[in-house]
């Protein structure tokens, strides 16, 4: 059987780009845990997200680093005052950028900072303003039940004691953390890039998506 040129060329270049993506690919892992004061209690949930950051040819512009992320929403039970997540997605900070962001100081290079990333294992705490987007469901089971939580204040959203005691970032070599479906059922049944609810940020193009729950899982 002959093997014709044409397969050989395209079985090479595939090769080759399979090779530079390996050389050219950064892996992370990073545990966001969320430590909410309830009536002068403490309630905190905490996930591990990895973050694949591969540099992709951009026909037009270049090269640049295409993040991918696998993980899940990170959920904070409030016992009575309700439920709290913390998105991979949104408006704000995403998970894909929350650690990168965070650890700037690393290297002013790209490349570099996310190079020295996949071995570090540093403990930050964040802003308010560094945290992913925030939302609360008065019903677990109807997605269209949702509402923004602004992380300055709890209290607009859960009622008075509550506030934010203290969010942090540690990259770890932990497992990337599974098991929201315990808790949300409805994911599961809608496409990842399907919208939940069309009214969801009005004053932007985006709009709330599975996605945004659990990811590459």
């Amino acid at each position: 059987m002959k093997v014709r040129p044409l397969v050989i060329i395209v079985g090479f270049i595939a090769a080759i780009v399979a090779i530079y993506q390996l050389d050219y690919t950064y892996r992370y892992r990073y545990r966001l845990t969320i430590e909410v004061e309830v009536g002068g209690q403490v309630r905190a949930g905490s996930g591990v997200i990895q973050v694949t950051n591969r540099l992709d040819f951009i026909p037009g512009s270049g090269t640049r680093y295409t993040p991918m992320v696998k993980g899940e929403a990170v959920y904070v039970d409030l016992g009575s005052r309700g439920n709290l997540f913390a998105l991979l997605g949104g408006p704000n900070y995403t998970s894909a950028l929350i650690a990168e962001k965070t650890f700037t100081a690393l290297a002013s290079d790209q490349e570099q900072r996310l190079k020295a990333m996949s071995k570090l294992r540093a403990q930050a705490e964040l802003g308010l303003d560094q945290l992913p987007t925030l939302l609360m469901f008065k019903d677990l089971n109807d997605p269209k039940s949702v509402s923004i939580v602004q992380s300055a204040d709890l209290a607009a959203a859960f009622g008075p004691g509550v506030q934010f005691k203290r969010p942090t970032i540690q990259m770890t070599d932990d497992a990337v953390t599974t098991g929201i479906n315990h808790r949300l059922t409805w994911p599961k049944n809608i496409p990842a890039a399907e919208h939940i609810d069309g009214k969801w940020w009005p004053e932007s193009r985006t709009k709330l998506q599975t996605g945004y729950f659990v990811s590459g899982l």
